[in-house]
This record gives C-alpha cells, structure tokens and sequence, in this order.
C-alpha cells in the first residue's frame, strides 16, 4: 500500500497490524468521514508467512466499536 500513496507532503501512519490499523483509523475519525479498508473484503483469513490464519474484518471491527464504546471513547 506505501506505494501507491501519492506524494503530498503530509504525514502518512504505516501500520504493519491490520487489527491496529483498523482501530487507529476508527479512533481518529470524525463525525462524517469515511474510512475505507481495503484489503480483505470477503475473505476470512490472514495469510501470514505462508499460513492461512482466521480473521473476520467484520467481527474485529465490531469489536473494536463495542471496546470503545465501553470505555468512554467517541
């Protein structure tokens, strides 16, 4: 993904964790932003060195929402 961003001269986060991305793109956003993760759609699994791990995108965003949520966060 690094490559494909354009230059700009803002700052950019790269975040190797999938899991820690998608929580830092939900705690930085604001009322009306979009947040695109792109990626995985459909699939419900890592590959990680050549092993397929479970991961449901759906199930770990609804989490981190419902972790927020009790805990205080916006």
């Amino acid at each position: 993904m690094k490559f494909g961003i354009i230059p700009t001269g803002k700052p950019y986060k790269i975040i190797v964790d999938r899991t820690e991305g998608i929580r830092y793109a939900i705690s930085i956003a604001e009322p009306n932003d979009i947040i695109v993760i792109p990626g995985l759609g459909h699939d419900l699994y890592l590959e990680k060195d050549g092993v397929k791990h479970p991961y449901d995108e759906r199930k770990v965003i609804a989490k981190i929402i419902d972790e927020m949520i009790a805990s205080g966060k916006k």
